[in-house]
């Protein structure tokens, strides 16, 4: 029973484990292979108990792959040994190469028919022994290098037998001395030579810190060393490169003074550095020395590169800004792989490292989400973020899910990580340049509005000083019209004043003067405060119910040219409104007809209810004969400081219709003045 069950566990387990990433093709060629095997090893051993029969049986197939590979005539080219290498995981660590030889262990050896790139063991503590057999059926004795493309195999053993067919053990790894590797490359190659018609087994020791992948090779030498040449031409073209735009964009930040060009210069540096670490150009060219840098170099620069690209991001796309939120997260993990996990993965690098994987995994997801989040909403720096962090998203996930043995190795690490890091540097240098030529495009269209505001506030403070200089100049021309009014029209009362107070003993007439000065006086004065308080827009009204034909019999009994004025109000006329500000343009009105009618003439007031545009109200009309200043000037009569020249010989201060002019229209009223043959009337309108 057993022989038709084991291999069919062995199949259906065989999705874990260091094999898993290469099933067989066929899995009823593989299924029957296994039953007969089992049934050849059960007969041998139960039936004939002969070490002869046993090693036939091993020979005869305990893997489908262990057949020796033909490289006597391989000429200029390569063979990948993947499908032709047996593994043993030595979980405790203790076997040894004599150990191997025994029938027991040699029967534990298992192997899968693969075709992908690399054996993968995952991230493993465990040493695992890899064995290959290689045959010269050539007459003369023929050079092949053997190699191991992985340069973080922390420690690597390669024992095979020389042309003598002694074994030979080179000890190496990246904790060991540069020195230690039998021929000075990047990755692990050993030469070895096989006698004529011989076949040579191998036996390999690898260990790693990190991820296990073992990809073998076997090349002729000439092949390998132009190989080699092209290789290491392609590595200076590429440090060449990531040099350049390290340069130019540290000239950028030294011109334009963004930040984000100079964190830029530092994404190119880490991934560069972290690409040569891991490519093993770092062991040989920087650190060959140094067990530990070696060790977890690559790691460290990983970490630092993640960082920093995110710190780009956030900068480059203004995340902070646009996706606050997420920024957070952003900023979180930026932080964490910038500071605690390169100075764990330095101090405890297998312990962190599957941590660490599965965490740059997650800022990935995140990266991805924000950045298509940001091109849904057309934001234009994230198309070309998008467009170039997609290379080296694609290749990093791909390697770390192949690191953790979920998904099978079909390609070289090391130049995928460089060509999607080279795509990655050059497309993110396209976005930065389409950045400083939109930054510059802005700049342009700012100094453009910023001349035409300049052209614009030009001309406005140009109009703003000539108005500026009408309005002094009007000023200037008031007061010195004020000047004039008061030094004339004050000082006659005050030379009456002085006169009367020069007498011994004061007539009527003179007191009666005296008494007419300063009421002069105190008019001028009212009038220029008056005046004040409209030009200053600080007049409050105080609106009341009051009888206009009563103020106006009040104004008259208190003038002292009460006698000359005749007053018409048919019926008692009631408004609302400001009972000072009336008594202010009545008192106007009534004392301008009085001043500029002939000596002794009538002045007649009327008042009498009229309606304006359908609105009830009063209307008060002021008329005098025409005195020796005649008829005023109908278009200047209501201005400030306006007198008629002829007027000159009577005291004023051309202020009062001003004042009527100004309060009327606070009272939402109306003044007009009529001009008849001998008469001026002047009609004042106020709503009820």
């Amino acid at each position: 029973m057993e022989i038709v069950i084991l291999p069919l566990m062995e199949y259906v387990f065989s999705s874990s484990g260091p094999h898993s990433a290469s099933r067989p093709p066929n899995f009823f060629v593989s299924y029957f292979s296994s039953v007969f095997r089992n049934l050849l090893f059960i007969f041998c051993v139960r039936r004939y108990w002969h070490r002869r029969f046993l090693q036939m049986a091993i020979v005869l197939g305990f893997s489908n792959a262990f057949a020796a590979v033909d490289v006597g005539q391989m000429g200029n080219a390569s063979i990948p040994l993947t499908q032709h290498i047996q593994f043993l995981e030595d979980a405790r660590a203790q076997l040894k190469l004599a150990d191997l030889q025994s029938v027991e262990v040699k029967a534990s050896f298992r192997s899968e028919a693969t075709q992908i790139y690399a054996l993968q063991f995952g991230i493993t503590k465990s040493p695992w022994w890899l064995r290959f057999s290689l045959r010269n059926e050539t007459d003369q004795p023929v050079e092949r290098y053997v190699e191991i493309a992985n340069s973080r195999l922390t420690r690597l053993d390669f024992c095979g037998p020389d042309v003598g067919m002694d074994f030979r053990c080179t000890e190496t790894g990246s904790l060991k001395s540069f020195d230690s590797r039998p021929y000075a490359n990047r990755y692990f190659v050993f030469p070895i030579k096989l006698a004529p018609n011989s076949v040579g087994t191998f036996y390999v020791r690898v260990e790693s810190s990190s991820s296990l992948s073992v990809p073998a090779r076997v090349w002729s030498p000439e092949a390998f060393r132009l190989y080699e040449k092209n290789d290491y031409l392609v590595q200076g073209l590429y440090l060449g490169a990531a040099i350049a735009i390290a340069v130019l964009n540290l000239f950028l930040f030294y011109t334009l003074r963004e930040k984000l060009y100079l964190v830029y210069v530092g994404v190119v540096v880490s991934i560069t550095f972290t690409v040569f670490s891991h490519n093993g150009l770092v062991k040989q060219m920087i650190a060959a020395d140094s067990p530990a840098w070696s060790l977890s170099s690559a790691s460290v620069g990983y970490a630092v590169a993640v960082g920093l690209l995110l710190l780009f991001m956030r900068q480059m796309l203004s995340t902070a800004t646009v996706v606050p939120r997420a920024d957070r997260w952003l900023r979180g993990a930026m932080w964490v792989f910038l500071l605690p996990v390169p100075v764990a993965l330095a101090l405890f690098h297998q312990s962190v490292i599957l941590f660490t994987q599965f965490l740059t995994l997650s800022v990935i997801g995140l990266e991805l989400l924000v950045g298509v989040y940001l091109c849904w909403h057309r934001q234009r720096s994230a198309y070309f973020f998008m467009l170039a962090y997609s290379w080296l998203i694609i290749v990093a996930c791909a390697n770390l899910l192949a690191g953790l043995d979920w998904i099978p190795l079909v390609w070289d690490v090391g130049w995928s990580a460089q060509v999607a890091s080279g795509f990655e540097m050059i497309l993110l240098s396209l976005a930065l340049a389409d950045r400083m030529n939109q930054v510059r495009l802005q700049r342009d269209h700012s100094q453009e509005l910023a001349i035409q505001l300049q052209a614009s506030l030009v001309e406005e403070l140009r109009g703003s000083e000539q108005r500026l200089k009408h309005l002094v100049s009007q000023r200037v021309d008031e007061l010195r019209r004020l000047i004039d009014m008061l030094s004339h029209e004050v000082r006659t009362p005050m030379s009456v004043i002085r006169m009367y107070l020069s007498m011994d003993q004061a007539s009527p007439r003179s007191r009666e003067q005296a008494r007419q000065a300063v009421s002069d006086v105190d008019a001028i004065i009212e009038r220029c405060l008056d005046t004040d308080q409209v030009d200053h827009a600080s007049v409050t009204i105080n609106r009341q119910n009051c009888r206009i034909d009563a103020v106006v019999q009040g104004l008259i009994t208190s003038n002292l040219e009460a006698q000359r004025v005749q007053v018409s109000a048919p019926q008692p006329c009631e408004i609302h409104t400001d009972l000072q500000l009336l008594k202010v343009l009545l008192s106007n009105l009534i004392d301008n007809a009085l001043k500029y009618s002939p000596p002794h003439a009538q002045v007649q007031v009327s008042v009498f209810p009229a309606d304006r545009n359908n609105q009830p109200g009063v209307c008060v009309r002021v008329s005098n004969p025409v005195g020796a200043a005649g008829f005023p000037d109908l278009d200047r009569v209501f201005s400030k400081f306006y007198r008629s020249p002829s007027a000159h010989g009577k005291s004023g201060s051309g202020l009062g219709l001003y004042l009527v002019s100004q309060f009327v229209q606070l009272l939402g009223g109306t003044v007009e003045v009529q001009c008849a043959t001998d008469q001026v009337h002047f009609d004042l309108w106020l709503p009820l």
